[in-house]
């Protein structure tokens, strides 16, 4: 059993290696279909838009197979995870919520270790990829456009601030989702239990308590979710701007081709993609290795 998931595991990382090919693949292809515009190429043109239409589907398949095997990673997982905690934590059959615990932990570990992790894996090695690949496919110093001023590896400078705002961010978003949750919960909680403790109990007035403590949680965290929205979506548009901003005077001195600028752009959107699916994901990865650590009894 244990053999099998790690066969299925092995399977779907070579799958995403494959998407990260083709991932690269579309890279080359923003150079080569670009400068085939500046250079009003029918025939490259035309071949470049039937390349494009191969990789994206290759690209799409790729993610469809690692979406197929996952959910058999996720039920040899779950298999193996319940039977850890049942021989580790095993409780008299009587003590029903106890084991339920365990088993509820042993599905989270499952759902999160058999999608999360290769993906994790996989985000971390093309965000380590296409930072190499912005250092070297730039210049190594640029005149940044309205200064006079030369900046070393801009590109590079600009990637590590945009991944430590990123993680700024997420610090700053998570602990009020789970707070806005938490006390949501606890309302709904009450709500409910006011109802199951006698069924003659007129629901209009635990009904409206519950609605107004909704009410004021979402007056409490509008303003701050709207800021930190807000800055998400800034940071995704300052993304697709940064490149061109940086890259325009050498591009605009003929010391860069358009297709090759575009290619710069491309990466760097890829790079910010990927730092940004690990910084927001990293805590759902950890919640599935702390419900694995509970199943093995380790603190």
């Amino acid at each position: 059993m244990k053999r099998k998931a790690v066969f299925f595991f092995a399977i779907s990382l070579m799958v995403l290696a494959i998407s990260l090919y083709f991932d690269f693949e579309l890279l080359d292809w923003y150079n080569n279909f670009y400068q085939a515009i500046i250079k009003k190429d029918l025939e490259i043109f035309g071949k470049q838009i039937v390349y494009f239409l191969i990789i994206g589907v290759s690209i799409s398949i790729c993610q469809s197979g690692f979406s197929f095997i996952s959910e058999y990673i996720d039920l040899e997982l779950k298999i193996i995870f319940t039977k850890i905690s049942l021989n580790n934590h095993f409780i008299f059959p009587t003590q029903r919520n106890a084991n339920q615990k365990f088993i509820d932990d042993a599905s989270l570990a499952a759902e999160k270790l058999s999608s999360l992790l290769p993906m994790c894996i996989f985000y971390s090695i093309k965000a380590i990829a296409t930072f190499v690949a912005i250092i070297i496919w730039c210049p190594s110093k640029v005149v940044l456009i309205f200064s006079e001023y030369s900046f070393p590896y801009p590109m590079a400078f600009a990637s590590i601030i945009f991944l430590l705002v990123q993680i700024y961010v997420s610090k700053s978003y998570y602990p009020l989702i789970r707070r806005v949750d938490r006390i949501k919960r606890n309302a709904e909680n009450t709500f409910r239990l006011k109802i199951l403790a006698d069924n003659r109990i007129d629901l209009k007035s635990p009904l409206m308590r519950y609605l107004y403590v909704v009410s004021l949680i979402r007056r409490f965290t509008a303003a701050r979710s709207f800021l930190l929205s807000t800055t998400l979506g800034l940071l995704n548009s300052l993304s697709y701007v940064i490149p061109f901003y940086v890259l325009f005077s050498i591009f605009y001195y003929d010391e860069l081709s358009f297709g090759m600028l575009m290619k710069i752009s491309a990466t760097f959107g890829l790079f910010q993609a990927s730092v940004s699916y690990l910084v927001f994901n990293f805590r759902e990865l950890s919640k599935g290795v702390a419900a694995y650590k509970r199943i093995l009894g380790v603190s």
